[in-house]
């Protein structure tokens, strides 16, 4: 499942957002939206992306942190699948 996460921008004012998909309730891939929107993601979730921009989730500027430690796939097939 891909969910949309937002954070409190960095000391900049650069946003602190990102899509995450979540197998279990953990997330397993993360990409950063800076200021790509839902095309930050690879094409195959696009769509999932845009749907998902809808509900966001408000998380701490320490996990958004946590979250840009994870592998961002361009190469998504096995994500799609699920």
């Amino acid at each position: 499942m891909l969910s949309y996460f937002t954070s409190t921008n960095d000391i900049n004012g650069n946003p602190r957002r990102g899509f995450a998909w979540l197998e279990d309730g953990q997330p397993v891939a993360f990409w950063p939206e800076g200021y790509s929107g839902y095309l930050a993601v690879p094409e195959p979730l696009q769509y999932r992306a845009r749907r998902a921009m809808q509900c966001g989730v408000t998380i701490t500027a320490k996990y958004y942190g946590r979250m840009l430690s994870l592998p961002s796939p361009l190469e998504i097939s096995y994500l799609c699948n699920s």
